[in-house]
């Protein structure tokens, strides 16, 4: 499976819908990257970071049992240490 998405080639109208249907993914395993899931404190950690990067951390914050869009020190460790590895 390709690891990365090249969401450049797509029309806005197709970027949405996109988007729009990751938005329902959020909290699952099937979370491709493309919707924000984070609480505003996380922002700046993960708005630009790549889908790949993004599905990791989301996937971590699963795997730790944690609600994706809630904040803790939990997240805040978890966040902070795959941000520092950015693809």
């Amino acid at each position: 499976m390709n690891d990365e998405l090249n969401l450049g080639v797509l029309s806005d109208t197709q970027f949405k819908a996109l988007e729009a249907f990751d938005k329902t993914m959020i909290g699952t395993p099937k979370y491709i990257g493309v919707a924000y899931f984070w609480s505003y404190s996380y922002r700046y950690y993960l708005r630009d970071a790549s889908p790949s990067k993004r599905r990791e951390i989301h996937q971590k914050l699963l795997d730790a049992e944690l609600d994706v869009s809630q904040e803790s020190k939990k997240h805040d460790s978890i966040i902070e240490s795959l941000s520092k590895n950015k693809t």
